[in-house]
C-alpha cells in the first residue's frame, strides 16, 4: 500500500475532513479512498474513539456524509464528529470508476477479477493500521450500512481483538425475522 495524495478542507464549519488516495501494487485501478473526519481543534487527546466506516454496495463513504436536506452538519459523520469521535470511511476501489469505461475497452479492468470482500477486509485493515497509528490508546468500532455491514462482520471475524464493537445497519447476515429472511432469500441465492 503507498499514500498517493491527501486532501483536506473544512466542511460543516468546522470539521476537518482528510480524504487519502491510496494505491495497491502497480496497477492505478487499485486504489481506495480513505476520509477522516474530525472536529476542528480537537488535539487526538480529545478524541474518544474511532468509527471506522465501511459503506454500502454501490456507494463510498460520502453515503454517510448525505443528510435529508443536503446539510453535512445534520450527517452521521457531523454527529459523531462533534461528538469528539474521529470518523473514518472506506470508500472501495470500484469509487473512481465511470460507467461504461471498462466495456469501452478505455480501461484494463482485469485487476477487477480480484476483488471481493477479502479486498475490502485487506483494505480496511491497512486503514486500520493507520489509526493505530496516529490514535494508538483508543479504541475503534466498525461500522457499515448493508454490505458495509456484512464486510465489517468479516472484518471482526478475521481480527476480533482489533475492534472495541460494531454499528451494524442492516446487513445481518441472520434474521430471526422469518419476513426479512424471505425478503432477502434472493440476495442469499
Amino acid at each position: 500500500y503507498q499514500t498517493i495524495n491527501t486532501e483536506n478542507s473544512i466542511v460543516g464549519g468546522d470539521l476537518s475532513r482528510a480524504v487519502t488516495t491510496i494505491q495497491s501494487g502497480d496497477n492505478p485501478l487499485n486504489r481506495f479512498y480513505m476520509t477522516r473526519v474530525v472536529k476542528e481543534g480537537v488535539a487526538n487527546q480529545g478524541i474518544q474513539g474511532v468509527i471506522l466506516l465501511r459503506p454500502p454496495l454501490g456507494s463510498g463513504f460520502q453515503n454517510y456524509e448525505a443528510s435529508e436536506n443536503g446539510d453535512y452538519n445534520s450527517s452521521f459523520v457531523a454527529f459523531f464528529a462533534r461528538r469528539n469521535f474521529a470518523v473514518v470511511g472506506y470508500s472501495p476501489r470500484q469509487q473512481g470508476l465511470t460507467a461504461g469505461s471498462c466495456e469501452s475497452g478505455v480501461i484494463d479492468c482485469s485487476p477487477m477479477v480480484d476483488w471481493g470482500l477479502q479486498t475490502i477486509v485487506s483494505d480496511v485493515t491497512y486503514i486500520r493500521q493507520q489509526i493505530v497509528t496516529e490514535f494508538p490508546d483508543l479504541k475503534i468500532v466498525a461500522g457499515g450500512l448493508s454490505m458495509g455491514s456484512i464486510a465489517s462482520l468479516a472484518a471482526l471475524n478475521a481480527q476480533p481483538n482489533d475492534y472495541a464493537g460494531a454499528i451494524l445497519i442492516e446487513g445481518a447476515i441472520h434474521d430471526p425475522d422469518a419476513n426479512v429472511r424471505a425478503a432477502n432469500a434472493n440476495f442469499c441465492a
